[in-house]
């Protein structure tokens, strides 16, 4: 593993630098196959969609720690931790000390907006996104497929062992007497060997719940009448309407909720949702005006929904779990400094206890339901170039059993 950097320092990143990046990645590397041209025409145009580089992290707090700096064994619930890093095409598994146990190398490599997240697929497979590739690898044999799209930011699996996740894709509305382009989405549903089946549009799902605000500023920057300067990277904020940024597949709805079977996050509209992906109708949302640019829902046992709600605007974030039939918290962690402005993630644990992914500190921690903290991990890679630790999407934790299952070679 790469050393520390320097120390961390404050970073003030802009979406035209993350676009330089990756154009000069590009630049750098051999002749492309018309697959890799898609790939990276692919990324330039996510890089420019997606908008997290207005979400830095906040300054690392920890200098000089890396790996698992607290750990209470009676209180943790034991396991391998599972994640991806920032900068590296490849998944971790690690034990409870923070050592590793086995590292599967990606296929291609992923898009600077790190957007690389590994779900357990079966006894011993994983579906791993590397935006914009999706693979799925077998932890003692290897990659059994892998394809090239415009997939970003989550992936689920469903009971045939489909995969649903999310693809970007152009929309032209009239608005005001001129036509504007915006970043629409689909929910795309892939077979198990990774074949499209089946794709349902999100400008038809919550198309009459986009801002009218968004749409009018839109339309003054493109007409240059607004007071900000019409940048690149304000025009494609104001563009990406829905930000889709978590699916999860469930099978058994809140009640009153029935035909539900997908449960989505929308960060552009401060919503979480559940829908029925077979009538394509939306059956619950909510969100806004109490969720602040969230990310991973997860619907517990008890038909409660887990939220990382990152409080982007606000300035700091919290993990909540709601009653979705009553609408209202009854469970919420914050701590002082805890924030992640962009992506994150909340996992409940078998002993009841929260797995949080503080991803823009590159932080991971368990924390019992009183808020005690019982295991903590810092990201040891770094990166080079600014010294910033590197971003952690979201880690998960598989049992010590399902890790001896996945890594058996029979």
């Amino acid at each position: 593993m790469r050393s520390p950097g320097p120390n961390s320092r404050w970073v003030v990143a802009s979406l035209s630098a993350l676009v330089g990046l990756a154009l000069f990645l590009i630049a750098t590397r051999s002749p492309i196959a018309p697959r890799e041209a898609q790939r990276t025409d692919d990324v330039r145009r996510r890089l420019e969609a997606l908008g997290y580089a207005e979400t830095v992290g906040p300054r690392d707090a920890y200098l000089g720690q890396t790996g698992v700096t607290t750990y209470d064994p009676a209180r943790t619930a034991d396991g391998i931790n599972v994640y991806c890093s920032e900068a590296r095409d490849e998944v971790h598994f690690l034990n409870m000390k923070g050592e590793p146990v086995q590292i599967l190398e990606l296929p291609g490599k992923g898009s600077p907006s790190n957007e690389c997240l590994p779900v357990h697929y079966g006894s011993r497979t994983f579906a791993v996104l590397n935006a914009p590739e999706i693979s799925l690898i077998d932890a003692a044999s290897g990659v059994t497929w892998s394809r090239v799209g415009r997939f970003h930011h989550d992936i689920a699996t469903g009971p045939r062992g489909e995969l649903y996740t999310f693809e970007g894709r152009p929309r032209t509305l009239r608005h005001n007497g001129l036509e504007i382009e915006i970043h629409d989405h689909v929910i795309t549903i892939l077979s198990p060997d990774g074949e499209p089946e089946r794709e349902i549009n999100l400008f038809d799902l919550f198309g009459d719940q986009i801002p009218r605000w968004r749409l009018n500023s839109l339309v003054r920057l493109l007409r240059g009448e607004a007071k900000i300067k019409a940048t690149p990277g304000i025009i494609e904020r104001r563009r990406d309407v829905f930000h889709p940024n978590s699916i999860e597949y469930i099978e058994t709805p809140p009640p009153g909720m029935e035909g539900a079977d997908l449960l989505i996050s929308l960060r552009s509209l401060d919503q979480i949702a559940f829908v029925d992906s077979k009538r394509e109708k939306v059956i619950w949302s909510w969100g806004a005006g109490s969720l602040d640019r969230q990310h991973h829902p997860t619907l517990l046992p008890n038909g409660n929904i887990l939220v990382f709600d990152n409080g982007m605007l606000r300035g700091w974030s919290r993990v909540i779990e709601l009653d979705p039939v009553r609408e209202e918290v009854v469970w919420e962690y914050r701590a002082p400094g805890f924030f992640s402005a962009g992506r994150g993630g909340a996992e409940l644990l078998p002993n009841g206890n929260v797995l949080i992914t503080e991803s823009g500190r590159g932080r991971v921690f368990e924390i019992t339901r009183e808020g005690d903290l019982v295991w903590e991990f810092l990201n040891p890679i770094f990166d080079h170039a600014t010294g910033e630790r590197a971003t952690i999407y979201r880690m998960f934790r598989m049992s010590s059993g399902e890790w001896a299952r996945a890594a058996s070679a029979s």
